[in-house]
Formats: structure tokens, sequence, C-alpha cells
């Protein structure tokens, strides 16, 4: 509250960055783990192939898929952090779900 970070924007801005932002989150969905997975490999595969002369280089990835997987990325490592901080952490994010869950009754 009062924290106007939006007001610049023109509407189309604001339901674009708002779209972003949205797809980016979206992507730490689980059930889409396997598809980023594969399209990573598969970029890396042609990256590792382009320097090395036997193919053409890989289209530069997209920045929103970037976003997405750079918070993927956040989003899973939790676990491999030292246990206080993991737990910590996970129970941020069970009050998190539980508060949202509430505010959705």
């Amino acid at each position: 509250p009062g924290i106007a970070v939006f007001d610049g924007l023109s509407t189309a801005d604001f339901y674009a960055f708002r779209a972003s932002v949205s797809s980016t989150i979206l992507a730490t969905d689980f059930a889409r783990h396997a598809s980023y997975t594969k399209w990573l490999k598969d970029h890396a595969e042609l990256l590792k192939a382009h320097r090395e002369g036997t193919g053409e280089a890989p289209p530069p990835l997209d920045p929103k898929f970037e976003c997405q997987v750079l918070l993927k990325c956040a989003d899973i490592s939790n676990p491999a952090k030292r246990l206080p901080v993991a737990g910590r952490w996970a129970l941020r994010v069970t009050d998190e779900l539980f508060d949202q869950g509430d505010a959705e009754r």
C-alpha cells in the first residue's frame, strides 16, 4: 500500500508486464519441468556442436524464456541449500500457500 511502482506505465504496458510476470511464475509449475529440461538440453547440444564446428549456431534464447528458467532454477534449488536455510524457506512457502488458500475461500 502506498507504493505505486506501475503508475508510469500505460495500460498496455502494465498488462504486458503482468502477462510476463504471470508466465514466469507459471514456469515454476513442476508439471512443465520435463519440457524445460528437454528444451535446455537440446539447446546445449546445438551450442556444443556449433562450438566444435559441426553445426550451425542455435537461435538466441528468448529473454522471456531466460527469465522463466532463472526463476525455475531458484525455485527448485531450495533443497540444495543448508538445512536451516531450506527449512525456513519451506515454512515460508507453506505459510504463503495456506494464506492464499484462506484468502480464496
